[in-house]
């Protein structure tokens, strides 16, 4: 968590174990009404694939959008955002996602983030470039999951989710069946809907900085908008 906090102190925040709260986002400076207090790009996220909203950027310009002429699952803007998407890993995806298909296999939204979150951290575990500290994988495991106050019959489903995960994913990124299932777990409580300019939703992302510090309250004093 240190990089994160001398991350967070250079925003003028930081982060203090509050009893009975947890971790908690501290502000070291007056902030103002409307102010922006943090923003963050998500470690990995999904658009909806029965939305028109591009895959990459989140344009909903339906006029411009193509899908990938490979899987046929994600759209994109242009040539720009297709040629990033791919360099960032839907190039692995493209492949899996085809793959099932042909086997007439769908992927829920909640398994193509996990699925992109393993190939996410094998491609950062074999980078030479600079991992913020913010998108650092290692950061999942501090997620809290609630697994052990979730039912049996919902533990089974992850169970299952992690199978079908484990069946699809290349060898060399794969997690074993309990890291997927905790992974699951983390992601019931700790992934945030994305919504377009008008507040409908189009996706789902996870941004660790805010899952791991920032708690629900039934008094806010703070808004969080995806």
């Amino acid at each position: 968590m240190e990089p994160v906090q001398a991350w967070l102190r250079t925003k003028r925040l930081d982060v203090e174990l509050k009893s009975g709260r947890g971790r908690s986002l501290i502000a070291t400076k007056t902030i103002q009404p409307g102010e922006v207090i943090l923003t963050q790009e998500p470690h990995a996220f999904v658009m909806n694939t029965n939305v028109e909203v591009c895959g990459e950027c989140g344009s909903v310009e339906a006029q411009s959008l193509k899908r990938c002429s490979f899987c046929k699952h994600v759209r994109y803007c242009g040539v720009s955002c297709q040629r990033h998407a791919w360099k960032q890993g839907h190039a692995k995806e493209c492949y899996i996602l085809t793959s099932i298909q042909k086997d007439g296999r769908l992927l829920t939204t909640t398994l193509r983030l996990v699925l992109q979150m393993l190939l996410k951290r094998h491609k950062q575990k074999h980078t030479k470039e600079e991992i913020k500290p913010w998108d650092h994988f290692d950061l999942v495991s501090l997620m809290e999951t609630h697994r052990k106050d979730l039912p049996e019959d919902r533990l089974l489903q992850f169970a299952q989710m992690a199978a079908l995960v484990g069946s699809i994913t290349p060898e060399e990124c794969k997690a074993d069946p309990e890291e997927t299932t905790n992974i699951l777990s983390a992601l019931s409580c700790n992934v945030h809907t994305i919504c377009d300019a008008e507040l409908r939703p189009v996706g789902i992302g996870l941004y660790l900085i805010i899952s791991l510090l920032v708690n629900h309250s039934c008094a806010p004093n703070a808004v969080l908008l995806f």
